[in-house]
């Protein structure tokens, strides 16, 4: 506490005295020990942020640890640090713990694309580790299919020319609905 009235050469030894080590250039630096600075895994080149890369291909770029579903790249917990948002693994895949996902806005849109051309991108739903159904295209054509995963068997199939066609036992199963 106070005010520093010395030479600007004798604030520097004093900081010199205190805090030793170096860094890379564009590393956000960090205390590796007491009193000694070095390379932290942040990364900052003044138009974008990495952690783990020094890659700037965003605003933000996290670097997976490891390609595993083990392997959390990035997690968001909520205030109290009791529960998980959501968290992204090293194979891609997004988990909501809490199965609510919401699109909040008064025009919501929910897109799943797939990056390549081939026609068979769809959203599976399981109970624990069992896929129930699934929905979206499959099988190389263009339609739209309800797929039952457990029967392995196409309950809806909407066709490109409109036509739906519901498999005969699901008919029969659902009729009173």
């Amino acid at each position: 506490k106070g005010t520093y009235t010395g030479s600007a050469s004798d604030l520097k030894s004093l900081i010199d005295a205190k805090i030793s080590g170096s860094g890379t250039a564009n590393y956000i630096p960090k205390f590796t020990a007491s009193g000694t600075i070095g390379n932290s895994i942040v990364y900052d080149n003044g138009n974008s942020v990495s952690i783990g890369d020094t890659v700037s291909d965003a605003r933000l770029r996290v670097k997976a640890q490891g390609a595993n579903a083990t392997d959390t790249v990035l997690k968001v917990r909520n205030f109290a640090n009791t529960a998980d948002f959501f968290y992204v693994n090293g194979a891609g895949e997004v988990h909501v713990p809490s199965g609510n996902f919401t699109v909040a806005s008064s025009n919501p849109q929910l897109f799943f694309k797939r990056g390549s051309t081939s026609n068979s991108s769809r959203m599976q739903f399981m109970t624990g580790s069992t896929y129930n159904f699934s929905m979206g295209l499959r099988g190389g054509d263009s339609n739209f299919h309800i797929f039952d995963e457990i029967a392995s068997a196409d309950r809806v199939i909407l066709g490109t020319n409109g036509v739906m066609t519901v498999n005969a036992g699901f008919k029969d199963q659902y009729s009173s609905l």
